[in-house]
Protein backbone atom coordinates (compact mmCIF):
# COMPACT_ATOMS: atom_id res chain seq x y z
CA UNK A 1 0.00 0.00 0.00
CA UNK A 2 1.47 3.51 -0.63
CA UNK A 3 1.33 6.36 1.36
CA UNK A 4 -1.90 8.46 1.90
CA UNK A 5 -1.58 12.29 1.87
CA UNK A 6 -4.15 14.67 2.80
CA UNK A 7 -4.67 18.27 2.38
CA UNK A 8 -6.79 19.80 4.87
CA UNK A 9 -7.74 23.11 2.13
CA UNK A 10 -10.51 25.79 2.70
CA UNK A 11 -10.99 25.86 -1.31
CA UNK A 12 -7.49 25.74 -3.43
CA UNK A 13 -6.25 22.06 -4.40
CA UNK A 14 -3.13 21.08 -3.40
CA UNK A 15 -0.37 20.96 -6.50
CA UNK A 16 0.76 17.46 -6.04
CA UNK A 17 4.43 18.65 -6.99
CA UNK A 18 6.25 16.09 -4.78
CA UNK A 19 3.52 13.86 -4.24
CA UNK A 20 0.17 12.68 -4.45
CA UNK A 21 -1.89 14.79 -2.23
CA UNK A 22 -5.84 14.33 -1.85
CA UNK A 23 -8.08 17.37 -1.42
CA UNK A 24 -11.89 17.83 -1.46
CA UNK A 25 -13.29 20.66 -2.42
CA UNK A 26 -15.82 20.67 0.90
CA UNK A 27 -15.37 19.09 4.19
CA UNK A 28 -15.66 15.42 3.59
CA UNK A 29 -18.54 14.96 5.90
CA UNK A 30 -19.27 11.37 4.03
CA UNK A 31 -16.65 8.99 2.84
CA UNK A 32 -14.22 10.22 0.57
CA UNK A 33 -11.98 8.38 -1.85
CA UNK A 34 -8.25 8.54 -1.36
CA UNK A 35 -6.20 8.78 -4.74
CA UNK A 36 -4.80 4.94 -5.33
CA UNK A 37 -6.56 3.22 -2.10
CA UNK A 38 -9.51 1.83 -1.22
CA UNK A 39 -9.17 3.01 1.90
CA UNK A 40 -11.71 6.32 3.01
CA UNK A 41 -11.25 9.72 4.83
CA UNK A 42 -14.26 11.54 6.62
CA UNK A 43 -14.78 14.35 9.20
CA UNK A 44 -16.89 14.61 12.14
CA UNK A 45 -18.97 16.97 12.90
CA UNK A 46 -17.32 20.86 14.20
CA UNK A 47 -14.85 21.50 11.54
CA UNK A 48 -14.72 24.83 9.72
CA UNK A 49 -12.36 26.45 7.14
CA UNK A 50 -10.23 29.43 6.57
CA UNK A 51 -7.50 30.90 4.48
CA UNK A 52 -6.16 32.77 7.21
CA UNK A 53 -3.01 31.17 8.10
CA UNK A 54 -0.22 33.61 8.19
CA UNK A 55 3.58 33.27 6.98
CA UNK A 56 2.86 30.25 5.61
CA UNK A 57 5.90 27.89 3.85
CA UNK A 58 6.64 24.23 3.46
CA UNK A 59 7.17 21.99 6.89
CA UNK A 60 10.54 21.33 8.20
CA UNK A 61 11.88 18.73 11.02
CA UNK A 62 9.65 16.35 11.62
CA UNK A 63 6.89 18.19 9.02
CA UNK A 64 9.14 17.91 6.28
CA UNK A 65 6.95 15.33 4.23
CA UNK A 66 4.41 18.92 4.13
CA UNK A 67 6.07 19.91 0.92
CA UNK A 68 4.13 22.59 -0.30
CA UNK A 69 3.53 26.39 0.69
CA UNK A 70 -0.43 26.26 0.16
CA UNK A 71 -1.00 23.30 2.78
CA UNK A 72 0.40 25.75 5.80
CA UNK A 73 -2.12 28.94 4.02
CA UNK A 74 -5.66 26.92 4.22
CA UNK A 75 -6.54 24.61 7.09
CA UNK A 76 -9.74 23.45 9.04
CA UNK A 77 -10.00 24.75 12.44
CA UNK A 78 -12.39 23.85 15.43
CA UNK A 79 -13.22 26.77 17.88
CA UNK A 80 -16.06 28.74 19.44
CA UNK A 81 -15.71 27.28 22.90
CA UNK A 82 -12.73 25.94 25.38
CA UNK A 83 -12.14 22.69 24.56
CA UNK A 84 -14.22 22.47 20.88
CA UNK A 85 -12.64 19.82 19.34
CA UNK A 86 -13.86 17.27 16.09
CA UNK A 87 -13.14 14.02 14.91
CA UNK A 88 -11.69 12.56 11.45
CA UNK A 89 -11.66 8.91 10.72
CA UNK A 90 -9.73 7.22 8.19
CA UNK A 91 -12.27 3.58 7.16
CA UNK A 92 -11.75 0.54 5.42
CA UNK A 93 -8.06 0.75 6.97
CA UNK A 94 -6.53 -3.35 6.05
CA UNK A 95 -5.33 -4.88 9.35
CA UNK A 96 -1.56 -3.87 10.25
CA UNK A 97 0.23 -1.04 11.70
CA UNK A 98 0.97 2.99 10.84
CA UNK A 99 2.28 5.77 11.45
CA UNK A 100 -0.12 8.27 11.41
CA UNK A 101 0.93 12.26 10.99
CA UNK A 102 -0.86 15.48 11.64
CA UNK A 103 0.59 18.59 10.57
CA UNK A 104 -1.39 22.31 12.48
CA UNK A 105 -0.33 25.17 11.51
CA UNK A 106 -1.59 29.05 12.34
CA UNK A 107 1.39 30.79 11.85
CA UNK A 108 0.39 33.45 14.59
CA UNK A 109 2.14 34.80 17.49
CA UNK A 110 0.02 34.34 20.47
CA UNK A 111 -0.81 30.95 21.76
CA UNK A 112 -2.77 28.18 18.75
CA UNK A 113 -1.61 24.95 20.66
CA UNK A 114 -3.92 22.28 19.14
CA UNK A 115 -4.05 18.59 20.68
CA UNK A 116 -4.16 16.08 18.26
CA UNK A 117 -5.26 12.55 19.71
CA UNK A 118 -4.92 9.07 17.92
CA UNK A 119 -5.44 5.73 19.20
CA UNK A 120 -6.34 7.47 22.69
CA UNK A 121 -3.13 8.89 22.62
CA UNK A 122 -2.59 12.77 22.80
CA UNK A 123 0.32 15.31 21.59
CA UNK A 124 -0.04 18.98 22.01
CA UNK A 125 1.87 21.14 18.86
CA UNK A 126 2.06 24.98 19.10
CA UNK A 127 0.29 25.42 15.79
CA UNK A 128 2.72 28.61 14.48
CA UNK A 129 5.93 26.10 14.28
CA UNK A 130 6.29 24.79 10.26
CA UNK A 131 8.75 22.11 11.94
CA UNK A 132 6.26 20.45 13.85
CA UNK A 133 3.79 17.63 13.56
CA UNK A 134 2.51 15.21 15.92
CA UNK A 135 3.45 11.63 14.81
CA UNK A 136 1.75 8.51 15.86
CA UNK A 137 3.61 4.88 15.31
CA UNK A 138 2.52 1.52 15.39
CA UNK A 139 -1.45 2.49 15.11
CA UNK A 140 -3.58 -0.04 14.06
CA UNK A 141 -7.58 -0.31 12.69
CA UNK A 142 -9.99 -1.09 14.84
CA UNK A 143 -12.25 -4.75 14.23
CA UNK A 144 -14.07 -2.69 11.66
CA UNK A 145 -10.96 -1.13 9.82
CA UNK A 146 -10.98 2.68 11.21
CA UNK A 147 -8.73 4.38 12.84
CA UNK A 148 -10.00 7.32 14.61
CA UNK A 149 -8.28 10.96 15.75
CA UNK A 150 -9.37 13.60 17.18
CA UNK A 151 -8.70 17.61 17.04
CA UNK A 152 -8.81 20.25 19.78
CA UNK A 153 -8.00 23.22 20.47
CA UNK A 154 -5.41 23.74 23.39
CA UNK A 155 -5.39 27.22 24.24
CA UNK A 156 -6.67 30.22 25.26
CA UNK A 157 -7.92 31.79 22.15
CA UNK A 158 -10.81 28.18 21.74
CA UNK A 159 -9.21 27.62 18.40
CA UNK A 160 -7.29 24.84 17.26
CA UNK A 161 -6.02 24.12 13.73
CA UNK A 162 -5.40 21.36 11.07
CA UNK A 163 -3.52 21.78 7.63
CA UNK A 164 -2.52 17.89 6.66
CA UNK A 165 -2.56 14.13 7.53
CA UNK A 166 -1.05 10.85 6.51
CA UNK A 167 -1.50 7.55 6.66
CA UNK A 168 1.62 5.14 6.30
CA UNK A 169 1.74 1.27 6.81
CA UNK A 170 4.54 0.11 8.70
CA UNK A 171 6.98 -2.99 7.91
CA UNK A 172 5.66 -2.87 4.51
CA UNK A 173 8.52 -3.08 2.34
CA UNK A 174 8.70 -2.04 -0.99
CA UNK A 175 8.19 -5.28 -3.80
CA UNK A 176 11.23 -5.95 -5.61
CA UNK A 177 10.79 -6.62 -9.74
CA UNK A 178 13.08 -8.19 -11.65
CA UNK A 179 11.87 -6.22 -15.79
CA UNK A 180 9.99 -8.69 -17.36
CA UNK A 181 9.68 -11.34 -14.38
CA UNK A 182 6.52 -12.71 -13.01
CA UNK A 183 6.14 -11.56 -8.95
CA UNK A 184 3.32 -10.91 -6.21
CA UNK A 185 1.51 -8.18 -4.51
CA UNK A 186 -0.93 -7.29 -1.98
CA UNK A 187 -3.98 -5.38 -2.47
CA UNK A 188 -6.34 -3.47 -0.39
CA UNK A 189 -8.80 -3.71 -3.20
CA UNK A 190 -12.23 -5.44 -2.59
CA UNK A 191 -13.32 -7.21 -5.41
CA UNK A 192 -10.70 -8.88 -8.37
CA UNK A 193 -8.15 -7.30 -10.30
CA UNK A 194 -8.44 -6.90 -13.77
CA UNK A 195 -6.19 -4.62 -15.32
CA UNK A 196 -2.66 -3.34 -14.05
CA UNK A 197 0.09 -0.75 -15.16
CA UNK A 198 3.51 -0.42 -14.34
CA UNK A 199 5.22 3.03 -15.13
CA UNK A 200 1.99 3.97 -16.86
CA UNK A 201 2.12 0.89 -19.14
CA UNK A 202 -0.48 -1.89 -19.58
CA UNK A 203 1.08 -5.14 -17.76
CA UNK A 204 -0.27 -8.68 -17.58
CA UNK A 205 -2.96 -9.93 -14.74
CA UNK A 206 -2.06 -13.37 -14.55
CA UNK A 207 -3.87 -14.73 -11.16
CA UNK A 208 -5.15 -13.76 -8.03
CA UNK A 209 -5.71 -15.84 -4.85
CA UNK A 210 -7.39 -13.90 -2.05
CA UNK A 211 -5.87 -10.51 -1.55
CA UNK A 212 -2.29 -11.58 -3.33
CA UNK A 213 -2.37 -10.90 -7.11
CA UNK A 214 0.33 -12.56 -10.01
CA UNK A 215 1.60 -10.33 -12.02
CA UNK A 216 3.91 -10.06 -15.31
CA UNK A 217 5.79 -7.44 -16.20
CA UNK A 218 5.13 -7.79 -19.66
CA UNK A 219 5.55 -4.61 -21.02
CA UNK A 220 6.81 -1.39 -18.43
CA UNK A 221 9.13 -0.21 -20.77
CA UNK A 222 11.21 0.78 -17.84
CA UNK A 223 15.36 1.50 -19.07
CA UNK A 224 16.94 2.37 -15.63
CA UNK A 225 16.66 0.90 -12.24
CA UNK A 226 14.55 2.78 -9.31
CA UNK A 227 10.67 3.13 -7.98
CA UNK A 228 7.82 2.71 -10.39
CA UNK A 229 3.71 3.13 -9.83
CA UNK A 230 1.94 -0.27 -10.20
CA UNK A 231 -1.52 0.76 -10.39
CA UNK A 232 -4.15 -1.94 -10.27
CA UNK A 233 -8.14 -1.37 -10.80
CA UNK A 234 -10.64 -4.29 -10.23
CA UNK A 235 -13.96 -4.94 -10.97
CA UNK A 236 -15.50 -3.20 -7.98
CA UNK A 237 -16.22 0.89 -7.14
CA UNK A 238 -13.15 0.78 -5.48
CA UNK A 239 -10.52 3.57 -6.77
CA UNK A 240 -7.58 2.20 -8.58
CA UNK A 241 -5.03 1.58 -6.29
CA UNK A 242 -1.40 2.54 -6.58
CA UNK A 243 1.73 0.86 -4.73
CA UNK A 244 5.24 1.85 -5.38
CA UNK A 245 7.62 -1.51 -6.73
CA UNK A 246 11.16 -1.09 -7.11
CA UNK A 247 12.20 -2.38 -10.64
CA UNK A 248 15.51 -3.91 -11.64
CA UNK A 249 17.15 -4.02 -14.77
CA UNK A 250 19.76 -6.28 -15.14
CA UNK A 251 23.01 -5.58 -18.02
CA UNK A 252 25.54 -4.56 -18.91
CA UNK A 253 26.68 -1.17 -19.82
CA UNK A 254 29.54 -0.39 -22.12
CA UNK A 255 28.53 2.96 -22.19
CA UNK A 256 30.82 3.46 -18.86
CA UNK A 257 33.93 2.56 -21.36
CA UNK A 258 33.26 5.03 -24.53
CA UNK A 259 35.05 2.98 -27.57
CA UNK A 260 37.74 4.66 -28.88
CA UNK A 261 41.19 4.22 -31.51
CA UNK A 262 44.42 5.69 -31.31
CA UNK A 263 42.94 7.89 -28.19
CA UNK A 264 39.93 9.58 -30.12
CA UNK A 265 36.32 8.54 -29.48
CA UNK A 266 35.01 6.11 -32.53
CA UNK A 267 31.71 8.83 -32.79
CA UNK A 268 28.56 8.36 -34.39
CA UNK A 269 29.00 4.28 -35.49
CA UNK A 270 26.61 2.10 -36.76
CA UNK A 271 26.13 -1.32 -37.67
CA UNK A 272 28.54 -2.31 -34.33
CA UNK A 273 27.77 -5.80 -33.44
CA UNK A 274 27.21 -6.70 -30.03
CA UNK A 275 27.18 -10.03 -27.93
CA UNK A 276 26.85 -10.93 -24.77
CA UNK A 277 27.73 -14.62 -23.13
CA UNK A 278 27.73 -16.00 -19.95
CA UNK A 279 30.63 -17.03 -18.29
CA UNK A 280 34.73 -15.82 -18.30
CA UNK A 281 34.91 -17.46 -21.06
CA UNK A 282 34.76 -17.12 -24.98
CA UNK A 283 32.66 -20.10 -25.25
CA UNK A 284 29.84 -19.31 -22.85
CA UNK A 285 26.18 -19.95 -24.04
CA UNK A 286 24.68 -16.45 -25.72
CA UNK A 287 22.40 -14.10 -23.66
CA UNK A 288 21.96 -11.74 -26.20
CA UNK A 289 23.62 -10.53 -30.04
CA UNK A 290 22.98 -7.23 -32.19
CA UNK A 291 23.85 -6.52 -35.24
CA UNK A 292 22.40 -3.01 -34.95
CA UNK A 293 24.44 -1.63 -32.39
CA UNK A 294 25.64 2.36 -32.36
CA UNK A 295 27.75 5.03 -30.44
CA UNK A 296 27.20 8.56 -30.10
CA UNK A 297 29.20 12.04 -30.20
CA UNK A 298 31.87 10.73 -27.38
CA UNK A 299 31.89 6.73 -28.63
CA UNK A 300 29.71 5.19 -25.93
CA UNK A 301 27.26 2.41 -26.89
CA UNK A 302 23.99 2.13 -25.05
CA UNK A 303 23.18 -0.26 -22.28
CA UNK A 304 22.71 -3.81 -22.46
CA UNK A 305 19.88 -4.97 -21.11
CA UNK A 306 19.66 -8.71 -19.74
CA UNK A 307 16.70 -8.29 -17.64
CA UNK A 308 14.91 -11.56 -19.90
CA UNK A 309 18.09 -13.94 -19.26
CA UNK A 310 18.60 -15.95 -16.73
CA UNK A 311 21.12 -14.03 -15.95
CA UNK A 312 21.70 -13.22 -12.08
CA UNK A 313 22.86 -9.94 -10.53
CA UNK A 314 26.53 -10.57 -9.63
CA UNK A 315 26.88 -13.50 -12.88
CA UNK A 316 30.14 -12.61 -15.10
CA UNK A 317 29.46 -12.50 -18.84
CA UNK A 318 31.98 -11.16 -21.77
CA UNK A 319 30.48 -8.51 -24.25
CA UNK A 320 32.22 -9.00 -27.71
CA UNK A 321 32.25 -6.14 -30.07
CA UNK A 322 32.54 -5.97 -33.81
CA UNK A 323 33.09 -2.59 -36.06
Amino acid sequence: MANIYIAAQAGTSAANTNKTWNSFSTLPTTAAALAGSAITFRVGTGFSTTTSPENPGVGTGNAAWVDEVIIAAEAWFVGGSNGANADFFFENVPAGTYTVKVFCYRGATNDRSTQVTVAGSPITVTADDLSEAAIFTGVSPDGSGVILGNIQENNGSDFGYVNAFALEPEGSPTPTVRKGSQFDVETTLSGTVTAATLNGNAITVDSQAGTTVTLTDSGSAVTTSGEYNLVLTDDSADPDETIVVQVNVYGVAPSNNPLQKDGSALASLTGVQLRVTAGANLNGSELYYSGTGTTDASGNLGNIDLSSTAAADTDPVLLHMRT
